[in-house]
This record gives structure tokens, sequence and C-alpha cells, in this order.
């Protein structure tokens, strides 16, 4: 059914219709304006949604097992919030990506990073290409796959054998350096050094090579494992620096562990293979670089309390029904005003405690 108004033409009327149809039109204007508006705050927001987003630093991790982070952290389910790749990339809200891989020498690297396109899902030429830092963990098995060999020529050859080892991984390390400043010239490159693994009753070195450097050349094998890592150190990282300002950052990891050693001894910062950094040697290295991105205004405004609510939720999840004092251990951590106070704090408290292990709930 239809219904029709008439209405009778006549000079009140057509003032009347005018009036009404500016009403509308008014109206119109507004719900136009207001819809606009509410479209326009939804673009903003999502805009800035998304450059918050696309500001966000990339950070890749490349290297050996000691980035890689499988063999180490214990149990492996936490690795993601005891290994350092994964803790830095979370604490300073960063976009992280691990390309690490175990057993690599100087000469893998280079030859992965070498390939001028992604050739699998781990999309490494695009990350190499896009990331704003890049954290290198390598050498570690170049010296200590020859370490046996360099020892063994030292009483007869001296320091022949490790200057020839030093070297060729020196002339890697600028093949690598120069090829990721060719890729991605903006990228901050972070080198660590290598610490030292070698501990008392160690089992890297076999017996018959301790008495014999003692025997014929009265070299202690920890005191010279230790200047050897050291030297290494030195003759390659430090030495490219000097020779080439500006072409990396060091965080050196090497003297965080010296200095953390001294106070709690080496064996509370390897795992028990004797060769890769424990879940505390972890949390040094991460102290290391951290401290390097503060430095460089890298590191996220909220790094440190990130850190400690990470550290707490282990707290609660790991070590609730042991002997740790958990009341005690988070009043220390929540007074901390650093990453290597935070840990100092974790870790003495949680030291020789089993934990019980539970997945973190949502994973």
């Amino acid at each position: 059914m239809y219904y029709y108004i008439i209405i009778k033409k006549g000079p009140n009327m057509r003032k009347l219709t005018i009036k009404l149809l500016v009403i509308i039109l008014l109206l119109s204007c507004v719900f136009i304006l207001f819809s606009c508006k509410n479209i326009s705050n939804n673009h903003i927001s999502i805009n800035s949604s998304n450059q918050e987003q696309s500001q966000r630093l990339k950070y890749l991790v490349l290297g050996d097992s000691i980035a890689e982070a499988i063999a180490g952290p214990s149990p492996l389910s936490e690795r993601d919030y005891y290994g350092y790749c994964s803790v830095i990339g979370k604490i300073n809200n960063f976009e992280y990506h691990n390309r690490s891989v175990s057993g690599a020498v100087v000469s893998d690297l280079y030859e992965d990073i070498s390939t001028n396109k992604d050739t699998d899902g781990y999309m490494l030429y695009t990350l190499l290409k896009s990331s704003d830092i890049i954290q290198i963990s390598i050498m570690g098995n170049d010296l200590m796959n020859n370490s046996d060999y360099i020892l063994q020529n030292i009483p007869e050859y001296g320091y022949t054998k490790y200057n020839e080892l030093v070297e060729y991984v020196y002339s890697k390390i600028d093949e690598i350096v120069i090829h990721l400043k060719e890729l991605n010239p903006n990228a901050v490159i972070l080198m660590q050094t290598l610490y030292n693994p070698y501990v008392e009753n160690s089992e890297i070195f076999p017996n018959w090579l301790k008495d014999y450097l003692y025997e014929n050349a009265q070299i202690d094998m920890i005191e010279e494992v230790d200047k050897l890592i050291y030297n290494a150190n030195h003759d390659i990282f430090y030495k490219y620096l000097e020779n080439n300002p500006g072409a990396f950052e060091i965080v050196d990891v090497y003297q965080q562990f010296k200095d953390r050693a001294s106070q709690v001894g080496n064996n509370r910062l390897i795992y028990f293979d004797t060769i890769h950094p424990s879940n505390e040697g972890h949390a040094n290295i991460i102290t290391a670089t951290q401290n390097v991105l503060d430095k460089l205004g890298l590191s996220d405004s909220n790094a440190i309390s990130n850190y400690k609510e990470m550290k707490i939720e282990q707290l609660n999840r790991l070590f609730s029904d042991t002997t740790v004092n958990i009341t005690n251990c988070i009043s220390q951590i929540n007074s901390s005003n650093s990453i290597d106070t935070i840990n100092t704090a974790y870790f003495n408290s949680t030291n020789n405690v089993k934990p019980k292990y539970k997945a973190k709930v949502g994973e």
C-alpha cells in the first residue's frame, strides 16, 4: 500500500519546502562529516599501529652453536627465556631472527651470507638486507678445532701454527664484514669475542697433552688456553677494528665471562658439555650485548623492566615448589637497576636448585 502526500503549491509552501531541503542538506553534511571523522580516526589509528610495527628494529643473529642456543639452555623448552638472541629480542621489542648454525666456522658463515638470493624459507638474504642490527658469534670452532694441534706444536714451533690460523680467520672476517656492508651498509654489526670455556677437570683436551705441555714447556694448560683465547680475540677482532675503525661494535663476551667467573667460578657459566654457555653463561652474553645496545641508543627504554618481568615469571613457574626463596629473590630483582644485577639476583638464588619445569601458559 502506498501513501501519497499532496502539497499545495503556493508562496508559503515554497518557503517551507526550501527550509526543509536546507535542513535535510545540513543534516546530510553533518552525517557525512561525522562519518568521515570516524573513518579518518580509524585510519590514523591503523597507521599509527602500522608505523609502530614498522619502527621495531630488526635484529638478526648469525654464527655458531653458541648463538644457536640449542646446546646450553636447559631444558630446551626454556631456550626462548635463556638463549641470548630470543631474550635480547623480547626485552627490546625487536623483530628478531636467529640464523645461526651449529658447528659453523668462518668459511661456513661467509658461504651462507654470499648466496645473493633467498634459497629457502629462512629468507637469509632478505634478512641480511633488511636488518638493523646483525650480531655474530664466530671463530670458536676454528680455534677449538685446531687448539690441540696449536698447543702440541708450541714446545717445538712456538706460536707459528697459531699465527697461521689467526691470519686465515682474520682474512675471512674481512670478507664477511665487507660483504655485509655491501648488502646492508646501514646495519650495525655486533661482533662477539670468544669466552674461555676451559675449566679445571675439563675434558676438552686429553690428559696426555696437559702432561706433555707441562713436561716439555712448563706450560699450565688452564693459563695457556686462556692466553690463547685472549690473544685470538685481540689479534683478530680488536686488530681488525683498529685497522678498520667503525667496521663493527665489539660485544666483549670474553671479559664479561672473566669478570663474572672471578665472582662465581667459571663452572657456573659453562654447560655440562664443557664447551657451550650455560643458562647463566647466556645471561652474561645478554648483559654484554645489552650494554652495547644501550651505548648505541638502540635498546628499548623498557628493556630492564621487561627483563625483570621475564625472570620473575620464570621464578614463579619453575621454582615455586623448591627451596628457592621466591619472595626474597623477587625483591632483589625489583630493586635492580641493570641487566647484570637482575642476573646476579636470579642465578645466585637458583644456583644448584633443580627447577620443576612447566611450560609457560599459552605455549
